[in-house]
């Protein structure tokens, strides 16, 4: 009797939000509200449930705040130039037809890192049409190159929502988590999505439908006043290389070396996203109408995040409180499959079915807890586990389907696909990818500790 309650205490939240999503209800609201459902049927004394939710909150804002706040900032910054469309136009300008594709590709996958990937779609999807019409090549193929990779790093590195939710609520290291994601999804990424994108382009052969490109030939135009290359290519790069710096260089000098004492401080993941929101403002300012106009944008849209991310991890806090995840494990623990597997297939079945990448790994992410931590899993490819079955596939009942469709003026056939069927093969790429690092976890950095 007991174990049904705490069943009903996990599956009626979650019907609860799958209404909600089906009536456009702000995610804040169902997210608040199946939180204290979970804590009412569960059996949670009435007088704990706000101090729960609210130590829950504090936790997640201390393990994820900087990271969210810096992040949406950084990223708005260098889309407000305009240096991000300016970037793309001139490597496909370099590459030439042949190697467009490629530079998509790069292009798509790179930019999620710091930017996210609603801001990618906005920059990318309004150039594959003018790309297609002067390269010959199909649309559909430039499509797949693009937003399956930007999805993929959005929904797997560090310092976008989801990879930042997940570690936190599991304890991840945020500076390995970065490595090894980015490490695994660019794996599964150059064949799940760069190798169907050429797949595509060889099925179709030209523009797919040619009434998309009738009229005024619309021509890829760089932005005015658009900064130069290298500074853009230095700003996307900057984070990453001092977050890369300061995780693994500890590993191969010795602790009392002043490099590794330099780099653990700027390498660290918010303060290296704060540093390089200052060389933003330092070397962008020329190119920005009212800098503290952009900056201000940038706080307001963290408000949102912010929420969702404090919520998320009381919603979590509560399920472990009321007891199911001491259930999943007391049911899983004889069962053969692998504890990555096992959490990679609940995430990919709670997304496909909510189709918000949010809820599926909030939700997985504190229930098979006590089982990687029993097990001595890394928390490092738990949380890598939970994000890859965030990504795919991407099915009509996600919001980013149909944002994705709007903006780059697809066919729901072509939607698919371009975005559904490489997402679905990252995804389970990516699984390989996890089960390969965790055989090799005994002589990895990083995934042990």
């Amino acid at each position: 009797m007991e174990d049904i309650r705490i069943v009903m205490s996990f599956i009626v939240p979650l019907v609860f939000i799958f209404i909600c999503i089906k009536k456009r209800v702000s995610p804040v609201l169902f997210t608040l509200g199946a939180g204290v459902l979970t804590a009412l049927i569960g059996g949670l004394p009435l007088e704990q449930i706000p101090g729960t939710m609210s130590g829950a909150f504090g936790t997640m804002m201390t393990n994820s705040a900087y990271v969210i706040i810096f992040g949406i900032m950084y990223g708005e910054l260098m889309e407000a130039t305009g240096g991000l469309s300016a970037l793309l136009t001139r490597m496909v300008k370099r590459t030439g037809a042949n190697g467009s594709i490629v530079a998509v590709f790069i292009f798509g996958y790179v930019l999620s890192i710091p930017v996210g990937f609603p801001a990618a779609m906005a920059v990318g999807c309004p150039m594959l049409k003018p790309l297609s019409r002067k390269t010959g090549k199909p649309l559909v193929s430039f499509a797949s190159a693009f937003i399956p990779a930007s999805f993929t790093t959005s929904s797997l590195v560090i310092p976008t929502l989801t990879p930042v939710l997940v570690c936190g609520l599991v304890g991840a290291n945020l500076g390995w988590s970065f490595v090894y994601s980015l490490v695994a999804s660019l794996i599964a990424a150059m064949v799940g999505c760069l190798g169907w994108a050429f797949l595509m382009a060889k099925m179709y052969g030209k523009i797919e439908r040619v009434e998309d490109f009738d009229g005024e030939v619309v021509d890829v135009a760089e932005p005015d006043n658009a900064p130069p290359t290298g500074l853009i290519v230095g700003l996307i790069i900057l984070p990453i290389a001092l977050i890369l710096a300061g995780t693994i260089l500890p590993q191969m000098l010795s602790a009392e070396n002043p490099i590794v004492t330099l780099f653990s401080f700027i390498g660290n993941t918010s303060f290296a996203l704060i540093l390089s929101i200052m060389v933003e403002l330092a070397v962008l300012r020329k190119y920005l109408d009212n800098t503290m106009k952009v900056v201000e944008t940038a706080v307001s849209k963290c408000g949102m995040n912010l929420v969702l991310t404090g919520l998320s991890g009381a919603m979590g806090t509560i399920l472990m409180a009321v007891g199911v995840g001491d259930m999943l494990l007391r049911y899983t623990e004889n069962i053969n499959l692998p504890v990555l597997v096992l959490a990679f297939l609940i995430t990919l079945l709670i997304r496909v079915s909510t189709g918000v990448t949010t809820v599926a790994a909030t939700t997985v992410a504190p229930l098979l807890l006590p089982m990687v931590m029993s097990m001595g899993v890394s928390p490092v490819l738990y949380a890598l586990a939970i994000c890859f079955g965030c990504v795919g596939p991407a099915l009509p009942n996600d919001g980013a389907f149909w944002m994705y469709k709007n903006f780059a003026g697809m066919t729901t056939k072509e939607t698919f696909l371009s975005f559904t069927i490489p997402t679905a093969i990252i995804g389970v790429l990516g699984l390989i990818a996890v089960m390969v690092l965790s055989a090799l976890a005994p002589v990895l950095p990083g995934l042990l500790q």
